[in-house]
């Protein structure tokens, strides 16, 4: 992402063997693909393990993939990397197998696997990050779409005389429920490295950001409606890179939800889930990718696993 590096190593039951964080600011892509295979590196290395040993490595990074403007402008997208063959790159520093993904895909399969959706197989996510995506799985099986954007929520339309967003539209959700578009709320031209001060305006009820998380907690309310009248799923989960106590405050803001298909008499869960994998949740869902492309449907980590929040 913008702000984070972050890296999993899973052996073949699912048991995480290694992680990395490490922080970063909006890489470009020869400082970002050296990172990378850095990352990668130092995981296989750290675990006492052999690369002879890695079935494949997952890159996920934030969507969508190859469509102008939305790729190669705006300040929620990587800059730079709309045109990099990243698997390929990277296939080519480490000699292994590498596939790519979207965070929010990701994130819905590391969910699945380890965070609040074991039990499920219908889920969409609200992925939110620096700005907005949506991860959606099926049966167990991610939905990638035909080109490998599908779930570009950021760019749903939740207001369609709204604020102007990069991609040439107006009132797209995340220009409204977005890391970005929190930090933009209290005057910052660009997101900083770090959340640190998010948090600080949080814990400290200052007004504005209160204001930004009403805003942000109507739009968050508005997508999952829409989301479940499309999808119709077990439950939607909300995670990201955003902190987790502000992620719990908009879940709580949202609620109660107004009526979809969801709103059945007979629920076994509730209709919008805060996520657990935490911080780490599109890292382990990529971690899990190489496995699943290879072995197909995995399963999912014992609930007893610890997981970190």
């Amino acid at each position: 992402d913008h702000n984070w590096l972050i890296g999993v190593l899973l052996d073949l039951t699912g048991v995480r063997r290694g992680e990395i964080m490490v922080q970063v600011d909006s890489p470009a892509p020869p400082t970002g693909l050296a990172a990378l295979e850095e990352a990668a590196r130092k995981l296989v290395a750290d675990a006492n393990v052999r690369f002879e040993q890695i079935c494949g490595v997952s890159v996920v990074m934030p969507g969508p993939f190859e469509v102008d403007p939305i790729a190669s402008n705006g300040p929620t997208v990587l800059p730079g990397w709309a045109d990099v063959a990243v698997a390929d790159r990277l296939s080519e520093r480490l000699n292994l197998p590498v596939s790519l993904e979207n965070d929010a895909t990701a994130a819905a399969m590391g969910e699945h696997y380890f965070g609040v959706a074991r039990q499920h197989r219908n889920i969409v996510v609200i992925f939110v990050g620096t700005g907005l995506g949506g991860g959606v799985l099926i049966n167990g099986q991610p939905y990638r779409g035909a080109f490998g954007n599908a779930g570009e929520i950021g760019h749903m339309t939740v207001y369609p005389d709204g604020r102007r967003c990069y991609c040439g539209n107006q009132g797209c959700a995340e220009t409204y429920l977005s890391v970005h578009a929190a930090y933009e709320h209290l005057g910052y031209a660009r997101t900083p490295p770090t959340y640190d001060e998010l948090l600080h305006r949080f814990h400290t009820g200052e007004r504005q950001f209160d204001l930004w998380m009403d805003e942000a907690a109507t739009v968050l309310r508005l997508l999952v409606i829409n989301l479940e009248n499309l999808f119709d799923p077990e439950t939607v989960i909300v995670n990201g890179f955003m902190p987790h106590a502000i992620l719990a405050e908009l879940e709580r803001r949202a609620l109660p939800l107004p009526s979809s298909v969801s709103s059945r008499r007979r629920r076994e869960v509730p209709r919008l889930i805060l996520g657990a994998a935490g911080q780490e949740v599109a890292a382990l869902g990529a971690a899990v990718l190489p496995l699943f492309y290879s072995f197909g449907h995995l399963t999912p980590v014992s609930a007893a696993m610890p997981v970190k929040t």
